[in-house]
């Protein structure tokens, strides 16, 4: 179990996968802050941009999106 947790931090560690962890937090604030944008829309607006990315990369990305934006609610 700990050697999982470790190789979680290990990804989340990465300086790309870390830029984007904290810029998809910072979305997500933007995002919540708005009138009219949940956090549903706003990862459906998101999505086109995760094709290219790898699959832990893009899921990083849309859940720190989502959940940014619900804990402002």
């Amino acid at each position: 179990m700990l050697e999982n947790f470790l190789g979680g931090l290990a990804v989340v560690m990465q300086p790309l996968n870390l830029l984007l962890l904290t810029s998809a937090v910072f979305i997500g604030f933007i995002g919540g802050a708005l009138p009219g944008i949940s956090g549903v829309i706003l990862v459906v607006i998101l999505l086109p941009v995760t094709y290219g990315m790898d699959s832990t990369t893009a899921f990083m990305l849309l859940t720190a999106i989502y959940g940014a934006t619900v804990f402002l609610v």
